[in-house]
């Protein structure tokens, strides 16, 4: 029955009805609670509280008739704030023995609430100072409620706990329509909390009002009369066949229980084409009470978009957690999300209800929705236990809830510790800033508070300065508090004191005067005020004022602070008659729950039934059960109590299942002659026991739910334990100490394997084994062992492991000595290489324990080729030695492998009577080359006539990729001139970059003298081997005719073999020629000699993006913004002219010097009008290729934005987004992480968008390049 949005009926509307009819006199007049505004919601709440718990026969004037008198009297504010001096009068003409007026303020983390009731004749009735902790407005009202009902010997309505989340939509609607604005009022009620009316008699007055007016249109109207529990009040104005007004009466019929009436309204308008949004919330509750959860989910989805219909979220948030499809429950986390600033309370009760089902990262967002100050005390102690699994891990959402959790139970030592870890894991928390000022306060240190205060309020937020400037003033700097623009008391006292800095203390006084009328239970705000008037020579006015702050003294003899506990004597009062203690205390919990329904506490019920709900007792797999016997046994007693007097009516029905059904209900009150059905069911939590009641009004068809949690004596006689449960359990348990101790007499232990990866390393695929042998098992053929590994997955056995990570466990190894194997292998330079020998460990496993095992793969030396050529030919038995260590003598083709340790080396190449040297320092693994020619090297030595040179540049000494630079000193010798035709680089980038030895320098070029070729590759004089692509070799070349450097492309004579592959690489060169952009590598030439295949290309005076990441990875924010800007431009205008890239990574981006981001190697690029014939090709790198690339199906530029935003989340996040285990399979079934996760500094506007990126559907992800620097653009602007 909570669950609906119609549940709640027209019960709470004749309850109410009932009350304000009653011909008993009206007693008192409660005005609203005056309040800075950072405590409005609080005090506003506290006043609905009161008048409710108050008006028990119609003992509370209407806030009608008060609104009229404090009109007349002259309005101060928002709301019915009623001055101290204003109060006798207003007493006098609603006829009514006191007017209750007071003030709601904060003391550190409680909130405290002072006050008189005044008489007529301005005496003074009752006095109330009441306190409670930060948030409990329940506790606060019924300190309020109790003194002034005893002074007026009134009982008290007993109310189940409310929040100030659940009353604020009643608030802001009262003081809306005190501003004459019922669109307003109507607009405030839209998202009200589905049983806050039938909670507090008070909101019912205020929805009804709302209700009622006529020029509203009938939507709002129906939405103010299911707000107020009013729901039968609908069908008076909602007729006709328009689909919004059948909607509304289905609604109210769906409130009244009466699930066939409202489907014949829905049934009639199914044909509609484009329903409202309401007709679409109808028809979702309908299918929900039917149990039909597709059906809701179907309705509720389009209602949860990016302007969610308000209406429905209270029905969302009262579905039971998981009942939606995920999507849709994601939809509605992100509802919450866009109301959480209008509509705190609704994106906390979703909060809440998503974070019962949600972890990790989800429950993390859910968690940031949640205020507790939103929450009822119920709903509190559902967080609790999932705040505290949350801030085991650290979450800094949780963290902040443990300490609005702590504060609201009055803790203040927890809430301490829970503020300090916020503010150590997010030292700028304001938040967390705040709360410390209030617990810093509370313990006495007012210096750290107001320091912390300080903190909070630097962001600007309103309610940080209120509290800063209250605690200014309560230490005595109200000059230096900073409220400028405000009219509220507080800071009508900061102008006073500023004004009294100033001399005039006519002003001070006047402004002090205005605030003690605003504020008329602030005491030493009065005697302040008196004093400036005295000093000001106002001695009439001081006198008045030292009057009044009489009754505010402490000595004045008022009644003590109310407390929780203390509440009223009113109809609930236990049963005497029951002897048992625990029964007795089971029976009074069963009284105050039974006082909530007005027609009990009214006495309008005379002869009820008892029927029990379905699935009472609780679960038999439970521990503990309740007994329904019991349960029974202290219902007749309470209803039978002089409290309800009503006589319970023998009827032996079957426990009724929900939904309910109005017409099994009405045959049940039939049979039974009565006037009313109770169901009742308890169920066990914990020790505790939640205890829900539902009392069917026979006359009026209308029903109404009770749902508390009772706890102590009373839960001890209603839960027992679950002897069939807990002999099972003793069994289970039996056989697993039996298991246990079987295990233990064998023995096990635990392996934990971390692996030290090779960081230059790409595509690994490594297994571990555990062996009892020292021996390597042998893997036979790597290339088909890693194979098999890739194609059957990740897996972890007992004794091994495949596509093993960094870290892999072995839980259950039988104790002993065991030998740990790491095979497999993993790509470098082009070639499969298997895992070094020295890849194996013993370890010892024993009995209960966890061995660690590190093995460590990464290489101690670094490969280092060296190429020796003399002019254009390579020079063999070249002697290459390092100054430290190994040596080895060119071969054939010229080249010689060193393998250098970590540190500076100097290697000397000695050929010819010529010795080079070079510095080389070795900081990585990657694989390096390094070029030398002797002809270039005698040339700088004629030059320099026997002087050693200077470092410079590498000229002709390509070291692909690096970050170091080498420092050339030639000894002797020259030799005719010569220039080497290639320098091969199996592992070098596909298109041309100035240098890859140095960021900041370009590779020089090689002097003149190089073999011309024949033909059109005649002009073009290739000087260096720049890297191997998709299609061919790129070389340096220089063009003869217009003396400038290039990138000459020259198909390989293996790829010329095939046709196929002929033409793609002439589809490259022409899909190239369309494209002129600043960002785009730009095509020169391209055609056949002879033989040869080739395309001229920009050569672009840099480096590769991948070389960049390599030193710097992760970039700064500002460069990283910039690189993406330009990539996605590039891109914008490829796609405008239909070419897709689809090879879009690190290695393809070049950077210049200048800083101009270039888009290069289209090897994969194809017209789109050729993808719809060729949609089946998948080419593209795993580590940024998009799911339908991966596919091979219907490919299109979306995939380009994928692999776009791989590259991006690498610049920001220092690594792709999936790199261990199988990527293809992370990329087409797991979720990335957000780049924030590995580099704190990524803004979440920028995660957001990444994550867009790289959306798994391509439908869902971001739809054109422009999109993506469109989005960049106010990050550039904040971060550049």
């Amino acid at each position: 029955m909570r669950g609906g949005a119609g549940r709640l009926a027209a019960i709470a509307a004749a309850a109410c009805a009932a009350v304000h009819g009653a011909a008993a006199a009206q007693t008192v007049a409660v005005a609203d609670l005056y309040a800075e505004p950072d405590l409005r919601d609080e005090a506003a709440a506290a006043t609905l509280l009161v008048r409710s718990m108050l008006d028990v026969g119609g003992a509370v004037a209407s806030r009608d008739a008060l609104e009229v008198e404090a009109r007349r009297a002259g309005l101060r504010g928002p709301a019915l704030w009623i001055g101290d001096g204003d109060a006798p009068a207003v007493a006098a003409a609603l006829g009514v023995r006191a007017v209750v007026i007071g003030a709601v303020d904060r003391d550190g983390i409680d909130l405290v609430a002072r006050g008189r009731a005044v008489g007529p004749d301005g005496s003074t009735v009752a006095v109330f100072r009441a306190r409670a902790p930060d948030g409990d407005v329940t506790a606060l009202a019924r300190g309020i409620a109790t003194p002034i009902a005893s002074a007026l010997g009134l009982a008290t309505h007993r109310y189940p706990a409310a929040s100030v989340g659940q009353l604020r939509p009643f608030a802001r609607a009262a003081r809306a329509l005190l501003a004459g604005d019922p669109a307003a009022a109507a607009d405030a009620l839209a998202g009200a909390d589905l049983l806050a009316a039938a909670r507090v008699a008070a909101a019912t007055e205020i929805a009804a009002r709302v209700a009622n007016a006529e020029h509203l249109p009938v939507e709002r109207r129906a939405l103010a009369a299911l707000a107020g529990a009013r729901a039968a009040q609908i069908f008076a104005f909602a007729r006709g066949a328009d689909p919004v007004a059948v909607a509304c009466r289905a609604r109210a019929h769906l409130a009244a229980l009466d699930a066939d009436a409202a489907a014949r309204e829905l049934d009639a308008v199914a044909r509609v084409r484009r329903p409202p949004p309401i007709l679409r919330l109808a028809r979702a509750e309908l299918a929900h009470r039917r149990g039909d959860a597709a059906a809701a989910a179907a309705e509720l989805a389009p209602l949860l978009g990016r302007a969610p219909y308000v209406p429905a979220l209270p029905v969302v948030a009262d579905l039971p957690p998981g009942a939606l499809p995920a999507k849709v429950e994601r939809a509605a986390v992100a509802a919450a999300e866009s109301v959480r600033a209008t509509r705190p309370r609704l994106a906390a009760a979703l909060g809440l209800r998503a974070a019962r089902a949600a972890a990790g990262r989800d429950l993390s967002r859910a968690l940031a929705l949640i205020s507790v100050r939103e929450l009822d005390a119920i709903e509190v102690d559902r967080l609790a236990p999932i705040v505290d699994r949350a801030r085991e891990g650290g979450d800094a959402e949780a963290l902040r809830l443990a300490a609005e959790i702590a504060m609201r139970r009055g803790d203040r030592d927890a809430a301490l510790a829970a503020v300090r870890a916020l503010l150590q894991r997010r030292p700028d928390d304001r938040v967390g800033a705040r709360y410390l000022g209030r617990l810093l306060w509370a313990g006495g240190d007012r210096d750290g508070a107001l320091a912390a205060y300080a903190r909070a309020a630097t962001g600007g937020d309103r309610a940080a300065r209120a509290e800063w400037a209250r605690a200014l003033v309560a230490a005595g700097r109200a000059a230096d508090a900073d409220l400028d623009g405000d009219d509220s008391a507080l800071a009508l006292r900061a102008r006073a004191a500023r004004l009294a800095a100033a001399g005039d203390a006519r002003g001070a006084a006047t402004a002090l005067a205005t605030a003690a009328e605003l504020d008329p239970a602030d005491g030493a705000l009065v005697e302040e005020a008196a004093t400036a008037h005295r000093q000001a020579g106002a001695d009439d006015e001081a006198a008045a004022l030292e009057a009044r702050r009489a009754w505010l003294r402490d000595d004045a003899g008022s009644a003590p602070a109310a407390t929780a506990a203390e509440v009223d004597d009113g109809p609930a009062a236990a049963p005497a008659a029951l002897a048992d203690a625990r029964a007795a205390a089971l029976a009074d919990a069963l009284a105050r729950m039974l006082a909530a329904f007005p027609a009990l506490a009214e006495r309008r019920v005379a002869r009820i039934a008892l029927v029990p709900l379905a699935g009472g007792g609780g679960p038999v797999y439970a521990p503990r059960r309740a007994v329904p016997e019991r349960l029974r046994a202290a219902l007749e007693r309470a209803v039978a109590a002089p409290a309800f007097g009503a006589k319970v009516a023998p009827l032996a029905a079957d426990p009724m299942r929900e939904p309910l059904a109005a017409a099994r209900l009405r045959e049940l009150a039939r049979s039974a002659r009565a006037d009313a059905i109770l169901l009742y069911r308890a169920r066990p939590r914990g020790r505790a026991a939640e205890i829900k009641l539902t009392l069917y009004e026979a006359a009026t068809g209308d029903a109404l739910d009770v749902v508390d949690r009772v706890e102590g004596a009373a839960a001890d006689h209603l839960v027992v334990w679950n002897r069939t449960f807990v002999g099972a359990l003793v069994a289970i348990g039996g056989l697993l100490a039996l298991w246990l101790g079987l295990r233990a007499l064998r023995g096990t232990g635990g392996v934990r394997v971390r692996l030290d990866l090779d960081p230059a390393a790409d595509d690994a695929a490594y297994a571990i084994e555990l062996s009892r042998r020292s021996k390597r098992p042998d893997v036979g053929d790597l290339a088909d062992y890693v194979a098999r590994m890739r194609r059957g997955g990740h897996k972890t056995g007992r004794l091994s492991a495949t596509l093993a990570g960094a870290l892999t466990e072995f839980p259950s190894v039988p104790a002993g000595t065991w030998w740990v194997h790491v095979l497999g292998g993993h790509t470098k330079g082009g070639q499969l290489r298997a895992v070094p020998p020295r890849a194996s460990a013993r370890v010892r496993v024993r009995r209960g324990k966890v061995a660690d095992v590190r093995i460590d793969l990464v290489p101690p030396v670094t490969e280092y080729t060296f190429v020796v050529y003399d002019g254009d030919e390579p020079v063999r038995g070249a002697s290459v030695r390092a100054d430290r260590g190994p040596s080895a003598t060119t071969g054939a083709s010229g080249e010689a492998v060193l393998e250098l340790p970590r540190g500076s080396h100097v290697v000397r190449i000695e050929a010819g009577g010529l010795r080079v040297e070079r510095r080389i320092d070795v900081t990585d693994t990657k694989l390096h080359r390094v070029v030398v020619n002797l002809a270039r090297e005698r040339r700088l030595a004629d030059v320099a006539d026997g002087i050693e040179l200077a470092p410079e540049p590498a000229g002709d000494i390509e070291i692909l990729p690096t970050s170091q630079s080498a420092a050339p000193r030639v000894a002797s010798g020259s030799s005719p001139a010569g220039l080497p035709d290639a320098a091969r680089s199996p592992s070098a980038p596909a298109l041309a970059t100035g240098s890859d030895a140095s960021p900041h320098a370009a590779t020089a070029a090689v002097a003149s003298g190089g073999l011309a070729m024949a033909g059109a590759l005649g002009r073009y004089r290739r000087v260096a081997e720049l890297g191997r692509g998709a299609m061919g070799v790129v070389y340096r070349a220089r063009d003869a005719v217009l003396e400038r450097d290039v990138a000459l492309k020259i198909m390989t004579p293996q790829m010329r073999a095939h046709p196929v592959a002929l033409q793609f690489f002439l589809q490259e060169a022409k899909a190239l020629a369309q494209l002129n952009h600043p960002n785009i590598v730009t095509v020169y030439d391209q055609g056949q000699d002879g033989d040869e295949a080739f395309m001229v290309m920009e050569f672009v005076d840099g480096q590769t993006l991948e070389a960049l990441l390599a030193d710097r990875a992760p970039l700064p924010l500002s460069r990283a913004l910039d690189i993406a800007d330009q990539l996605c431009r590039g891109l914008a205008y490829a796609h405008a002219r239909h070419v897709i890239h689809r090879d879009i990574k690190p290695a393809n981006v070049f950077v210049a010097r200048d800083g101009t981001v270039k888009i290069g190697d289209f090897g994969l690029a194809r017209v789109v009008h050729e993808l719809r014939i060729q949609r089946t090709e998948v080419r593209g790198t795993p580590l940024y290729m998009a799911p339908e690339q991966i596919h091979g199906v219907d490919i299109d530029h979306r995939a380009d934005l994928y692999a776009a935003g791989c590259t991006i989340y690498e610049l920001v996040a220092g690594r792709p987004p999936f790199i261990e285990g199988e990527v293809l399979y992370h990329h087409l079934h797991t979720e990335p992480a957000p780049p924030s996760q590995y580099n704190p500094d990524v803004p979440a506007a920028l995660d957001q968008l990444l994550l867009r990126c790289l959306a798994k559907d391509k439908h869902a992800r971001i739809a054109r390049a422009e999109d993506i620097c469109e989005a960049l653009r106010p990050l550039r602007q904040r971060y550049g």
